[in-house]
């Protein structure tokens, strides 16, 4: 896939959020680092969010000669699949993914590109979280270790600058995975074509987190030892085969498809489940 030298494709997926989005384009068309491109693709929102959100992307538009570009899926397709389609549109040499209700401080491209572009055998560079909102906390993140992120579960923001050339070579997101700890994967994936990440020692990523977030409640904070027993099944590599039963066993009585489903078709087997589990 072709890309722009030295161009920051951000992509921003968009579901029914127009009322978080001026704040998100906010942050990226306030960055030091003016070699970006924007790129939001609607996940087929109600009508209403689209055009609320048209009309805020077209007044950044008029206080910018960054591009701003707009794609709109013609179904509902979930977050990765959503993400890819971004990509797909990417100019970028280098990819960051930036959801509508979080942002990014000023120095943020500034301070990733320089680590990429200072360590050319690196795939990504992540940085520090501060959460906002139902929760107020930074989360200083760890060195990179492809041993702990694998053992130890994750540990690094979504919102991490990617290089193009290393998501492609990855096979970039597992597609048969709706949105669950996807960013995950995409980090496992990378660390298995040997592209490795870099930790930036800063908070530039504002995280917020929502009262009713996957982080609290709901299938996605629930399920998580069925999504990390998945990995474990889908990657047998980089696992004993002691842990390998473990996680068949942890998936017994699991739709086989169950990655693939939106959280709502998840959530009908997932209640008379866990009485059981």
């Amino acid at each position: 896939m072709a890309y722009k030298k030295n161009l920051v494709s951000v992509i921003v997926p968009h579901y029914n959020y127009s009322h978080y989005i001026d704040q998100c384009l906010g942050s990226i068309l306030k960055q030091k680092y003016k070699k970006f491109e924007i790129i939001i693709v609607d996940d087929y929102s109600k009508e209403e969010e689209y055009q609320k959100m048209l009309d805020i992307v077209n007044q950044h538009r008029e206080n910018t000669k960054n591009n701003i570009f707009i794609y709109r899926n013609d179904k509902n397709l979930g977050l990765t699949l959503t993400r890819n389609e971004g990509v797909n549109k990417s100019q970028g040499e280098f990819i960051l993914f930036l959801d509508p209700d979080d942002n990014i401080e000023e120095l943020f491209l500034t301070k990733t590109v320089k680590t990429l572009k200072e360590n050319s055998e690196i795939g990504f560079a992540y940085v520090n979280t501060k959460y906002f909102g139902a929760e107020n906390k930074v989360f200083s993140q760890p060195e990179y270790n492809f041993y702990r992120l694998i053992n130890a579960g994750n540990f690094i923001s979504y919102c991490s600058l990617i290089r193009k050339k290393a998501f492609i070579e990855s096979g970039g997101f597992n597609l048969e995975n709706w949105s669950y700890l996807e960013d995950y994967e995409l980090s496992i994936r990378l660390g298995l074509k040997g592209w490795y990440g870099k930790l930036v020692p800063e908070v530039l990523f504002n995280y917020y987190v929502h009262e009713d977030s996957a982080i609290h409640s709901g299938f996605t904070a629930e399920a998580q030892k069925l999504f990390y027993a998945y990995f474990i099944k889908k990657y047998p590599e980089l696992y004993p085969e002691q842990l390998q039963l473990e996680a068949n066993k942890i998936l017994q009585n699991v739709p086989e498809n169950f990655m693939s489903l939106s959280k709502s078709e998840n959530e009908r087997w997932w209640n008379e489940w866990k009485k059981n589990h």
